[in-house]
């Protein structure tokens, strides 16, 4: 019984993963391609790549 709930845990959680994934895979190219390119890349950077700003998540 734990053991099944522990997979549908496990399951829901990669579902969810895979999802996030999917929707911003263009964004995790991006990322990818300039990380080939430069190797190291500061936060700031990267967030602005991503479009990101430091009050993402505040509302």
């Amino acid at each position: 019984m734990i053991d099944q709930e522990v997979r549908r845990i496990i399951d829901e959680c990669y579902k969810k993963a895979k999802d996030e994934l999917t929707v911003h895979k263009d964004k995790l190219k991006l990322l990818a391609e300039k990380l080939l390119e430069e190797e190291v890349m500061e936060v700031e950077e990267a967030k602005a790549l991503l479009g990101l700003n430091k009050d993402a998540g505040t509302a």
